[in-house]
């Protein structure tokens, strides 16, 4: 009796952990910046892209809305992520580098070009939604197949692919066929009379479109022109160029460099008053 009470405790633990860690995994991301960890209360989370687009080329990031000290910069035309807010600054997250070190700074929200994501597409074709009604077959995919994911159906290019695996049941859940109903919400269908299904969330991946008919997209061709070119184009994002160190940020080696002389002064003098006495 004592072992079976035991033998279930230890069962409820189990459970408590992989919950656990279930929950661990979605997470909000949270920068390690020291203004951030002071104001997160004041912080809105964000999480979207945008591209750089300062007004002389480049974006510089400081390490507090309205700072003294640069954190990073970057040319017009880099895709940067917004993860949280503060006022109308926004607080970017790059992972630099071969260690992918870590580097969070801010910049004005004016000064970023919003990148058309998918709740641009929900703002701007929302009404055209229906509700998902069984129409993902996925009868002919198999292990190894790889679905594409779409940022939207208007994306230039699949944000990532779903590698089916008898380690990963993907396709079980997009076709709802474990029991529970498809992860699929809404559908959309284009121009060209093809119908998209619409995902919240599916093991780690958020707010991605499938195409029902063409999950692999076999055949279907994607742009190889980057967005960002026609935007610089057409004058939507202001020409990039090398970035410069404002002035500020030289004010701390302007201070050494004045000590370093004034001391260099002072230790002349000293030396001729030795040898005058």
């Amino acid at each position: 009796m004592m072992a079976k009470k035991i033998l279930a405790l230890f069962m409820a633990v189990l459970m408590a952990l992989s919950l656990t860690a279930t929950a661990l995994a979605d997470v909000v991301w949270e920068p390690r910046n020291s203004f951030y960890e002071t104001h997160h209360s004041q912080c809105t989370y964000l999480g979207r892209s945008y591209y750089a687009n300062g007004p002389d080329g480049f974006v510089t990031l400081w390490d507090a809305p309205g700072g003294s000290t640069v954190a990073a910069q970057y040319e017009n035309g880099t895709a940067l992520s917004v993860y949280w807010t503060y006022k109308n600054w926004g607080c970017i997250t790059v992972w630099e580098g071969k260690n992918r070190e870590e580097v969070s700074g801010w910049v004005p929200m004016e000064q970023l070009y919003l990148i058309y994501d998918h709740i641009s597409f929900e703002e701007e074709y929302g009404a055209y939604f229906k509700p998902y009604d069984g129409q993902f077959d996925g009868s002919g995919l198999k292990d190894g197949d790889e679905i594409w994911i779409w940022e939207h159906p208007l994306s230039y290019g699949p944000k990532d692919t779903l590698k089916i695996s008898p380690d990963w049941d993907f396709l079980e859940q997009l076709q709802g066929s474990t029991g529970s109903p498809s992860v699929f919400s809404q559908t959309y269908t284009d121009q060209n009379g093809r119908i998209w299904g619409y995902v919240g969330y599916l093991y780690g991946y958020r707010s991605f479109w499938v195409l029902l008919e063409n999950p692999t997209c076999d055949g279907i061709m994607t742009s190889c022109i980057p967005e960002v070119d026609g935007l610089i184009t057409s004058g939507e994002i202001v020409p990039p160029r090398t970035p410069v160190l404002p002035t500020v940020s030289y004010l701390p080696c302007f201070l050494v460099a004045g000590v370093v002389a004034v001391t260099a002064v002072l230790l002349v003098m000293m030396k001729r008053r030795r040898k005058s006495s």
